[in-house]
Formats: C-alpha cells, structure tokens, sequence
C-alpha cells in the first residue's frame, strides 16, 4: 500500500480547486483546426476516466459539451451524479466528440445521430475497461456504430495533485463530499482512447 503524500491538503482546498477548475477552462477552450473552441460544441459526446485511466461514464449532450460537463463536475446536480450513477471524485480524464456539423440542427433531428454516437463510444470504453463495465444515467439503446468526429483528450488534475488524489486513502477520504469542483485539463491529447493519457506522469504513470 503507497503511503500517502507528506504534505496531502484536504480535499477541496481552495487553492486547489482553483488549479482543477483552471485546468478544465484550459481544456475545453481547446480549438479546433478551424479555431473553433472544443467546449463550445452544442451537441456531442463524452466519456469520463478515473485516476487508474479507467472509462467509468459516457454521455451525450445538447446543452453545449462545456455546460454539460461543468455541471457534471459541480454541485449543479445532474441525474448521473444524483442517481449516484457517477462518482465526481474519481473523474481524472475527459475525452470529448463534438459535432460542430450538427450546430444549428434541432434536437430530434439530431437525436439519432448523437444516440448512435453515445452507443459507440460506449462501446469502445467497454472495449477498453479492465473490468468491462462502464456507467451511464440509463439503458444505452443499440444502435449501428457511426464514424466519430475527431476526439480531443486531457487530464484534469494537475499534476501536483494527481499523487496525492490518487492515493486510496485520500479517494475514500473524498468520496462523501456532494460536490466537486469545477475543474480543468490539459496534457497531450489521444483520440478514441488512445494511450498515452494526458500529461506523464512522475508516479504511478499510464
């Protein structure tokens, strides 16, 4: 068992809430090849990985893939969390579709195309989970897989925190608290799960 970093903080220290919350706004203001900014996407899909690179969750958004993530990573409920379908505490890693070739699209005209989105992506996290098992807030409906738009991958976690938080002791520590802070990423990007994950690591490293 690792012994537990010298100098661990308490979960929710303010200082690093502010460095996970600066690290999302770095990721989902990624752009795009055409300048486009990753979070800005009305509708597209997303799978979230814990701190051992794990998919746990994917999901599907028409709310804007920035809205619907923040308020999956804060205390702006979503049924995921208040179904306790999804953890926070154990997203280290996002990946996101976005599909900026359905802005301005309605919904039901894009519903088929994102539902067979969100079952593909759930899919390849089964494919890729050790434990063969993935989360989402309902039964997922079979669809024929699709082509996926170009995915963008970063850790939210910076890496100073990443040790600490990943440490078992501080995971249980974390885990009865309602609400996570909004958070961030960065770190080399990999599509469609592709390793390496994020940033390297200098401790238990992917």
């Amino acid at each position: 068992m690792p012994k537990p970093p010298a100098k661990s903080r308490p979960p929710g220290n303010p200082e690093d809430v502010a460095a996970i919350r600066k690290k999302l706004k770095a990721f989902l203001d990624t752009q795009t090849g055409d300048g486009r900014k990753i979070g800005g996407a009305k509708y597209g899909v997303y799978a979230f990985f814990d701190y051992d690179a794990e998919p746990i969750y994917a999901g599907q958004t028409y709310e804007s893939l920035r809205s619907r993530i923040g308020r999956h990573l804060t205390n702006q409920r979503t049924d995921a969390v208040a179904m306790n379908v999804l953890d926070p505490f154990e997203v280290a890693e996002i990946e996101v579709w976005p599909f900026f070739d359905l802005d301005g699209k309605e919904a039901p005209d894009v519903r088929p195309i994102l539902d067979g989105a969100e079952y593909t992506v759930f899919q390849l996290a089964l494919k890729n989970s050790t434990f063969k098992a993935v989360l989402n807030e309902g039964e997922i409906t079979p669809t024929k897989p699709i082509k996926l738009p170009k995915s963008y991958r970063g850790a939210i976690i910076p890496d100073d925190l990443f040790v600490q938080r990943k440490h078992p002791d501080i995971r249980d520590e974390r885990r009865p608290s309602p609400a996570w802070p909004e958070s961030s990423a960065n770190g080399r990007f990999q599509s469609d799960f592709g390793r390496p994950y994020g940033p390297k690591r200098n401790d238990s490293k992917n």
